[in-house]
């Protein structure tokens, strides 16, 4: 986004969030991932053993929950993502899987909003992902 937009969408937000959205920004960066002609766009930061993904509605963006990524990151490794058009839930589940193994993620624990929460379902009853599933946290 330019700064120009950026300007126009957060003219009446309260100083202090555009500042903190900023700061979080700038030690946050977004990266980029191209898994079988999808662009996955994701936040990974954070230290622990543990690892919670974050994912959120089609309309997310991966600094969405960011005062949540703060907090959590001090004890876990936190991935949140924001994700292409899928024709297919396991066209999803299958690019899901490849960034988890890109990024080294074997155990994860899955926080779901709105379609997020969505997929956890299909996890517990369909996908091969879900030995992969530590505990679940629905958010939605």
């Amino acid at each position: 986004m330019n700064q120009a937009n950026f300007d126009t969408i957060y003219k009446e937000a309260p100083r202090h969030q555009v500042d903190e959205l900023l700061e979080f920004r700038s030690t946050h960066p977004v990266q980029q991932r191209s898994i079988d002609g999808v662009e996955w766009k994701y936040i990974l930061s954070g230290r622990g053993s543990e690892t919670i993904v974050i994912m959120g509605g089609p309309l997310s963006t991966p600094e969405m929950h960011y005062r949540s990524i703060l907090n959590l990151e001090q004890d876990y490794r936190v991935l949140s993502l924001s994700y292409g058009v899928f024709d297919r839930v396991d066209n999803f589940l299958d690019g899901l899987a490849k960034l988890l193994d890109l990024e080294s993620i074997d155990q994860f624990h899955l926080w779901g909003t709105s379609l997020g929460a969505g997929i956890y379902h299909v996890l517990l009853f369909v996908n091969s992902l879900l030995d992969r599933l530590n505990n679940r946290l629905i958010y939605v």
